[in-house]
């Protein structure tokens, strides 16, 4: 009875439409607005679990960033990551105590909801067996997609998924080193660029919104991955960086510097909403201040030359005309890049770089944790 009710109310229907009525047009399909979210990434903090010591100032240190951490996740969606190369000082030299520190760094981890941590040499000190074992403890998962055992086992994850409110956030992480270098004990380090590429198509194909790398090794390789089609945003270590992000070329993944030992964490806002190539929208800023500037300078220049050229030696007219054209052709260059931006609106990230100083108030469960080993370490002394 049912199946002829739906074919009689088919009929009906289009009699209506062979009649000259037309049916009504389906309803729009509904805007999807993506929700802000922030990647919060953390890397080479080697082994520190205490501010600096610096003769400016105090920065960075475990109890700090808990709170720079919490904060984030308190504001909104927040996805936090490790880009590597945290437990260690040394590749090689174990010294009195790191085991303990190392420790209570992947606890601080566990607490503050570290998404991945990528494993890095400054990682390994102590072997796979006891990394493995105390970042299962502290429920922080490992990630490298290019590492194995001898015997062919992969003791880390190649990649995970995350969802950060409605967005799906693919992250993988690759292990490289310098030519030359010492091989780890044990472990076979796999080509890291075929396996970073194996992993942005797997995790384009899993249907992640956006791909992030954490790359640990040299300049070379941050930017032969960086160069992967489909990578949205890479976070390397080993080097230590903290720079503005930046990218190798047009069609390369944004690089974004995490820092160094410990002394600042990197915010990354991410809007996911609208189409188009993903921009920083930081870039834009810079650049038309950067004219400004340069305009400011070429109008000083040209008043400089107009009233004063014909007093001065050939030689300083000569020089004062160059600095005229270089400007010239530096705000030229602006213009230019300012011109091939996406166009504002599409996807877009901003990057805040946040110094742990002193204004920072400790996580007081982990400034009593930190204190007891210190205190323990100075005992030992």
């Amino acid at each position: 009875m049912r199946s002829l009710l739906v074919v009689t109310a088919v009929a009906i229907a289009a009699g209506c439409a062979g009649n000259g009525r037309q049916a009504p047009p389906p309803p729009p399909a509904p805007t999807v607005v993506k929700a802000e979210f922030t990647i919060a990434v953390q890397g080479d903090n080697r082994g520190e679990i205490a501010p600096c010591g610096c003769a400016q100032s105090q920065d960075g240190g475990l109890a700090r960033r808990a709170t720079a951490v919490r904060q984030a996740f308190d504001a909104g969606p927040t996805l936090l990551l490790d880009a590597g190369d945290a437990l260690f000082s040394s590749t090689t030299q174990r010294t009195e105590g790191d085991e303990e520190k190392a420790a209570l760094i992947l606890s601080s981890m566990g607490r503050t909801r570290t998404a991945a941590m990528a494993v890095g040499d400054r990682d390994l000190l102590l072997g796979v067996d006891w990394l493995v074992a105390t970042a299962r403890e502290h429920e922080v998962p490992l990630l490298s997609a290019n590492v194995r055992t001898e015997d062919g086992e992969r003791p880390f994850l190649p990649r995970k998924r995350f969802a950060v409110d409605d967005a799906e956030v693919g992250v993988f992480a690759v292990f490289g080193q310098r030519e030359g270098q010492r091989p780890i004990a044990g472990l076979v380090v796999e080509d890291p660029v075929a396996a970073a590429a194996a992993q942005v198509e797997a995790l384009r194909a899993e249907g992640a919104d956006l791909v992030v790398a954490l790359v640990h090794g040299p300049t070379a390789l941050v930017r032969q991955v960086a160069a992967i089609e489909g990578l949205d945003l890479l976070v390397p270590s080993h080097d230590g960086s903290l720079s503005l992000p930046y990218r190798t070329g047009p069609e390369a993944a944004w690089i974004v510097g995490a820092g160094r030992l410990g002394r600042t964490i990197s915010m990354i806002r991410m809007n996911l909403e609208g189409e188009g190539e993903l921009m920083d929208e930081g870039q834009r800023a810079r650049l038309v201040e950067e004219r400004e500037g340069l305009a400011t300078r070429l109008a000083e220049a040209s008043k400089l030359y107009s009233t004063t050229a014909a007093q001065q030696p050939p030689e300083s007219r000569e020089a004062l005309a160059e600095t005229i054209r270089v400007l010239d052709r530096r705000i030229a260059e602006v213009d230019r890049q300012i011109g091939v931006l996406p166009a504002q609106g599409g996807p877009r990230f901003r990057v805040e770089t946040i110094a742990l100083h002193d204004g920072f108030e400790d996580d007081p469960e982990l400034a009593v944790l930190v204190k007891a080993f210190e205190e323990g370490a100075a005992a030992a002394r």
